[in-house]
């Protein structure tokens, strides 16, 4: 057992946020810890860690309990470069190195063999120690956990001071990564990646030898690597097994059991009271006395509340725009002396909806920004079509004031509407009472982003162009946005790193690569990984995508209706795309072998450009060898189907 919380309760001024928790965490576990906003997730962390106490309770700690916690005030000596900022995690290692040069510098010195070898026995101690503790690994370890992180070489020679907030906490995720507790506290970690470094991180966590507990709104981060759920709800915990979507189903089933449980013994009081009060004074005195008894003697059930309800979204469209809603021509964007992408060209028609991805700083708000006439573009045009009336949803919240009240925010779109209507529009977005009355200033990052959400809403565009709209929504406000787009008829056009609401929205994927390469996708966000990421890193480290016959894609024919099957002709295409793919796979398979002996290679460890490259690699081929079976499995059953019909006429 690592931790164990027994009956805490925790309470800021009259704000009780933890009422009676009792919970326990064991060596290797990997908890997931799930609530609203403002509901006591980073206290919990807080009294963790030892920064706060509880006001009842006891919290146990196992004594060799390491806990990792990510610092939300980063303190960092700003004439440090990013790597040894974050080689400095392995400080004793570096101790050690310097220790062990001192002590060649001094055996070169020596000239007789007599004072040579207490230095000589000294520095074997030293380096057998060195290596014994990860001496030739930790420096290749950390530039390969920097670049999961999305540092490129460039920035490892970089001082603090040229970075921006959103590098700094990343780098200060990667020391908290390379430091490895026995307990990690990760609070919202995917704040400021891109989704290749959201994906790096996931996998990190899958392989992460020891326990941790995780906050994220992230929601495919949660069904993957965590086995348990832990709830704060009114300031009570309650404890699922599971990943997030085991968590969502049992939840429900607990309520329901809860609830019917409790009514039946409602009907089981009322009943036993209505008997005491007919027959206290008869008869039959002594039964209801004693029922009397058993009914103050009962324990009362108590019902699981369900969650208070999230804010309701609900995007309405004031009018229809026409067919076309944009056509982007040879357009390049960017900035002068710097071109982040070139030559887009995209038609967008009313009702499709569009997911941007790309790393960080590959053009992606910009290219929103160009879209709507925010940013010259270096190249081309942007065209606009008829009746096109857009939202603007800026992850930056720049089209709210700092000065201004809640209710002053939406009157400012809504001079004619009066206070009252206002005030009720409002408390859907859980906005209630003397809350609209509350400066824009003091509110917090989840609810700026429902007021700007609520002012988008009223507008009933029929065109959103969504910049990081998750950012700072609990998992219930993030469910309820993805309903609501999700019922949404208008044209959608959205930046996001939330893979679960990408995957669920769209039908279309606009990649940029951070290398001025754009990439227009149709398909959803999952087929888009599968297909078009893989083969465009083949084609970048000179492995041949495979060629499709002329006629098939993957390995879909046109079947014909009739029990006849396939003609011979489209026999023909099958069977040539199944020794296509075989030989495809073989080639790929070989490819893994040279690239897995790669990696374990000295030199390419410490070639932190090398050693990228080829993980890069590495993983690329492996989805593509998964890619390549799932479309010879399917060929194979194509044709397996065909042979049934011939023999079963």
């Amino acid at each position: 057992m690592l931790i164990n919380l027994n009956h805490i309760s925790k309470s800021f001024g009259t704000n009780s946020l933890l009422k009676d928790v009792c919970l326990q965490l064991n060596s290797g576990e990997k908890a997931g810890l799930v609530g609203r906003n403002g509901c006591g997730k980073t206290t919990l962390f807080r009294l963790i860690n030892g920064e706060v106490e509880a006001d009842r309770g006891e919290l146990y700690k196992h004594p060799q309990v390491k806990i990792g916690l990510m610092q939300q005030i980063l303190l960092f000596d700003s004439n440090r470069t990013v790597f040894d900022e974050a080689v400095s995690v392995f400080s004793s290692l570096e101790d050690q190195g310097r220790e062990i040069e001192a002590l060649e510098g001094e055996i070169e010195s020596k000239a007789h063999q007599v004072e040579l070898q207490p230095l000589l026995d000294r520095y074997a101690q030293l380096q057998t120690r060195w290596e014994m503790e990860g001496g030739y690994s930790y420096k290749p370890k950390t530039k390969s956990v920097l670049a999961g992180l999305g540092f490129q070489e460039t920035d490892l020679t970089k001082s603090l001071s040229q970075l921006s907030g959103g590098e700094l906490n990343r780098l200060n995720l990667a020391k908290l990564l390379l430091s490895k507790p026995t307990l990690l506290l990760l609070d919202e970690p995917t704040n400021h990646l891109d989704i290749s470094a959201v994906e790096w991180l996931e996998n990190f966590l899958v392989d992460y030898p020891h326990a941790f507990i995780l906050i994220s709104h992230d929601r495919y981060l949660l069904d993957t690597v965590v086995n348990k759920i832990w709830e704060i709800a009114d300031g009570r915990a309650a404890e699922f097994s599971g990943n997030y979507s085991r968590y969502v189903v049992e939840r429900e089933n607990r309520f329901l059991l809860s609830t019917r449980a409790y009514e039946q013994q409602r009907e089981l009081i009322e009943k036993t009271e209505d008997f005491i009060r007919r027959n206290i004074a008869g008869q039959n005195t002594k039964q209801a006395q004693s029922r009397r008894k058993a009914l103050e003697k009962m324990e009362r059930i108590q019902p699981i509340q369900n969650a208070k309800p999230p804010a309701k979204f609900r995007f309405d469209v004031h009018r229809q725009s026409g067919s076309l809603v944009f056509k982007i021509s040879d357009l390049d964007i960017g900035y002068t002396g710097k071109i982040l992408a070139r030559r887009i060209n995209l038609s967008l028609f009313r009702g499709e909806r569009v997911g941007v991805v790309g790393p960080n700083g590959s053009g992606k708000t910009t290219l929103l920004k160009t879209i709507l006439g925010l940013q010259t573009p270096l190249n081309g045009e942007v065209l606009r079509g008829r009746d096109v009336e857009i939202g603007f949803y800026d992850q930056t919240l720049s089209d709210i004031n700092p000065g201004s009240t809640v209710l002053e925010e939406i009157r400012s779109i809504s001079r004619l509407d009066t206070d009252e209507t206002l005030r009720g529009y409002l408390a859907r977005f859980l906005f209630q009472g003397d809350e609209v009355f509350r400066f824009v200033s003091s509110l917090s990052g989840g609810e700026k982003t429902r007021l700007a959400l609520a002012k988008l809403i009223f507008s009933k565009a029929n065109t959103l162009i969504l910049d990081e709209p998750t950012n700072h929504l609990d998992i219930p406000s993030c469910e309820a946005l993805e309903a609501a787009l999700r019922s949404y008829s208008g044209t959608l056009i959205i930046v996001s790193h939330d893979r679960y609401l990408i995957s669920r929205l769209v039908q279309q994927i606009v990649y940029l690569d951070g290398k001025g390469t754009f990439r227009n996708f149709k398909g959803t966000y999952e087929e888009f990984q599968s297909s078009i990421m893989a083969s465009e890193n083949m084609i970048k480290d000179n492995l041949p995508p495979l060629k499709s016959d002329k006629g098939v894609t993957n390995y879909e024919v046109s079947l014909p209706s009739s029990r006849s099957g396939l003609s011979k002709n489209q026999r023909n295409k099958v069977e040539s795309r199944c020794t296509l793919l075989e030989q495809e796979i073989q080639r790929t398979e070989e490819q893994l072998e040279i690239t897995s002996g790669k990696l374990s290679e000295p030199s390419i460890a410490k070639d932190f450009t090398q050693f990228k490259e080829f993980s890069d690699l590495h993983q690329h081929l492996t989805s593509r060898l998964d890619q390549l079976y799932l479309e010879w499995e399917g060929s194979l059953a194509i044709l397996e189907t065909q042979t049934a019909k011939i023999r079963n006429p």
